[in-house]
């Protein structure tokens, strides 16, 4: 095995990362990876079943969280609403999109989450064919 000279691992270490970042790869520095570990550390999520029709889901957080992200499974005939609620308006959530994974189908909620407790409400309905 040879060597590199000084420095050229460090200048190879950043075109790597310059190359991934242009193809949409992102790249975390320790302090990134530092800070979203505590955000995780300091949030909790408990998503129930109201009725039928009605999902529940509370975020509590001990800080302000932008881009909270989290899943919640569905049928393929349904469709998720998002609709306000006295601690949350829909206008925080920045983009619900579905998705299926291994025979699987989910709806993807990004949110900006505030310090506290906020409660969300889903309502299924059925999905409308195209």
């Amino acid at each position: 095995m040879g060597t590199m000279p000084e420095g050229m691992a460090g200048e190879l270490l950043v075109k790597l990362a310059e190359y991934g970042c242009s193809l949409g790869m992102e790249w975390w520095t320790s302090e990134d990876i530092w800070c979203w570990v505590q955000s995780r550390n300091q949030s909790w999520i408990r998503v129930s079943k109201e009725t039928d029709e009605i999902v529940s889901v509370t975020i509590s957080s001990e800080r302000s969280i932008n881009g909270f992200t989290f899943l919640i499974s569905v049928l393929q005939s349904e469709e998720l609403t998002a609709r306000d609620s006295s601690r949350c308006t829909i206008q925080s959530v920045r983009r619900i999109s579905r998705f299926s994974r291994f025979g699987c189908d989910y709806v993807e909620v990004v949110l900006d989450a505030d310090r506290g407790t906020i409660d969300l409400f889903f309502v299924k309905t059925e999905r409308r064919k195209a």
